[in-house]
C-alpha cells in the first residue's frame, strides 16, 4: 500500500480516537485492537510480538464484524465480541481476511474456554468467504439468550489487507461471496469495562525552573476522559494520560499530583505523586557570544533563563577595544540578549566581559565576577546575484530580475 495511504488511514484512525475519547457510549459492536510495526503474514507473528495482547497502538469499536480495508501494512488485529445468538440452533461461521487469520468461538461467554473454529492460511480478497475450506466452521449449537466469547486475529504484511467474519443463522442460506458481515445488533464490544491503571504516576525530584512529567497508563484507553488534579483541585487543561509542569518554582514543592480517569463504564483515581522542587543555587554561565551580520549587534547567550533587568542593563556589559555596549534587549528566548555597540571592526578579535547578571531563580545567583568571552566579527558579503540577479531573456512575466524594457514606441 501507498505510504500516503496509510498516513491517511492512521490520521483517520487517530481523529476517531481522539472523538470517541469524549464521546463515545457504544454497547454495540466489537472492540478492534491494532497492533502496529509487526513483520510477517502469519497470525503466530502477531501472539509472538511483545506488544501483544496488553499494548495494542490504538483501539476501535466496530459497528459490525469487520475491519476496514486497506487500513496499513506491517500490522496485526485483534477483534472480540460476546455474541447474542438471536435464535436457538445450528450456526455456521466463515471468515475472510489478508493475510492470515484465525477465527475462535467459546462455549460460553469466558475466553479461557476459546476454540478455533476457522481460519485463512493464505489470504482472501474482502468479503470473499468461499476460497478455502478452512473459512468455514462445523454447525454449532448456540442456545438463545445466552453470550459467547468470539474473537479473530489478522496479520498483515504488505499490500491490501482486511478482515470480515459471517454467518449463517438458523434457517438462512449460506452466505456467497459478498455477503455483509455479522451486523453489531448481535455483539457487545469484550474487554471493556471501568478504567484500569497499568502504570501510576511516580514522585518527581527537580530544580526550580525545570520541568516535571507525571503519566499514567490503562489497560484500555477507548472513551477514556483524563483530568489532573494538584492537591485535590482540577488543574486547567490537564486532560491528556501525561501532565507536564514547566517551570516548576520552589511554591510547587510538596504538591500532590494524582489523575482522575472516566468512562462510559465508570472511573478510578490514581495514586498521588509528590513533586519536590529543590532551590536553584547554580550560577548562569556565558555560553556564546557571535555577531548577527550587523557591526553594532551582538548575540550573547547564557546558560539558563536570565533576569531582566540585570541582563538588559547595558552597564553589565563591557568591551575592550573601546567598544561600548548602548543598548540591551531581550531576544527570542530568556537565555538570549541582543546587545547594540559602537561600531566594530571585521576580522579584529574582542573580549566581553559580563558582570551582575542574575538568573530567574527565587534567590537569584549572579554570574561569576568578570566572566569574559572573545570573539571575531566575520562579515561574509552575500554573493550580488542575491540582490540584484542576472537578467532575463524576454517572455513572459515570470522572471524575477530587474524589468527589461524592450522596444520603445
Amino acid at each position: 500500500m501507498p505510504s500516503a495511504k496509510i498516513a491517511s488511514a492512521r490520521l483517520v484512525a487517530n481523529v476517531l480516537v481522539l472523538f470517541s475519547a469524549g464521546a463515545w457510549a457504544q454497547t454495540n459492536g466489537v472492540l478492534r485492537e491494532v497492533y502496529y510495526n509487526i513483520n510477517g503474514s502469519a497470525v503466530s507473528d502477531l501472539i509472538n510480538a511483545p506488544a501483544f495482547p496488553a499494548n495494542p497502538g490504538q483501539e476501535f469499536i466496530e459497528t459490525a464484524f469487520e475491519a476496514p480495508s486497506n487500513f496499513a501494512d506491517t500490522y496485526g488485529q485483534r477483534m472480540r465480541a460476546l455474541l447474542v445468538p438471536p435464535l436457538t440452533g445450528s450456526y455456521v461461521f466463515w471468515i475472510a481476511s489478508d493475510d492470515n487469520s484465525v477465527l475462535y468461538l467459546s462455549s460460553d461467554a469466558d475466553p479461557a474456554h476459546k476454540v478455533q473454529i476457522a481460519a485463512v492460511t493464505s489470504w482472501t480478497n474482502s468479503r470473499q468467504w468461499n476460497t478455502y475450506p478452512t473459512q468455514k466452521s462445523a454447525p454449532i449449537t448456540l442456545t438463545n439468550g445466552f453470550q459467547y466469547y468470539i474473537e479473530a486475529l489478522q496479520k498483515e504484511g504488505g499490500g491490501g489487507d482486511n478482515l470480515g467474519v459471517t454467518w449463517r443463522k438458523p434457517g438462512d442460506v449460506a452466505p456467497s461471496n459478498g455477503a455483509a458481515p455479522i451486523p453489531g445488533t448481535y455483539l457487545r464490544p469484550y474487554g471493556l469495562g471501568p478504567p484500569i491503571l497499568t502504570e501510576q504516576p511516580t514522585n518527581v525530584t527537580t530544580v526550580e525552573g525545570g520541568s516535571a512529567v507525571f503519566t499514567v497508563k490503562l489497560s484500555h484507553y477507548l472513551g477514556a476522559v483524563f483530568q489532573w488534579q494538584r492537591n485535590s483541585a482540577n488543574i486547567p487543561n490537564a486532560t491528556n494520560s501525561t501532565c507536564f509542569i514547566s517551570p516548576v518554582s520552589p511554591a510547587d514543592s510538596g504538591g500532590a499530583f494524582r489523575c482522575s480517569v472516566t468512562n462510559t463504564y465508570g472511573a478510578t483515581n490514581s495514586a498521588s505523586a509528590t513533586l519536590t522542587v529543590n532551590p536553584d543555587l547554580t550560577r548562569p554561565t556565558l555560553t556564546s557570544v557571535g555577531s548577527l551580520g550587523d557591526p553594532q549587534i551582538l548575540a550573547v547567550i547564557f546558560s539558563e533563563p536570565v533576569e531582566a533587568a540585570s541582563a538588559t542593563a547595558p552597564g553589565n556589559y563591557s568591551f575592550d577595544r573601546g567598544i561600548k555596549a548602548l543598548n540591551a534587549a531581550l531576544g527570542t528566548d530568556s537565555r538570549t540578549i541582543i546587545l547594540t555597540t559602537t561600531p566594530m571592526a571585521t576580522q579584529t578579535t574582542y573580549t566581553l566581559t559580563v558582570n551582575n547578571v542574575r538568573d530567574r531563580a527565587a534567590a537569584p545567583n549572579a554570574i561569576l565576577p568578570n566572566t569574559q568571552r572573545t570573539f571575531t566579527l566575520d562579515l561574509i558579503p552575500l554573493d550580488i546575484s542575491f540582490v540584484r540577479p542576472a537578467p532575463e531573456p524576454i517572455g513572459p512575466f515570470t522572471r524575477r530580475g530587474p524589468v527589461i524594457i524592450s522596444e520603445i514606441m
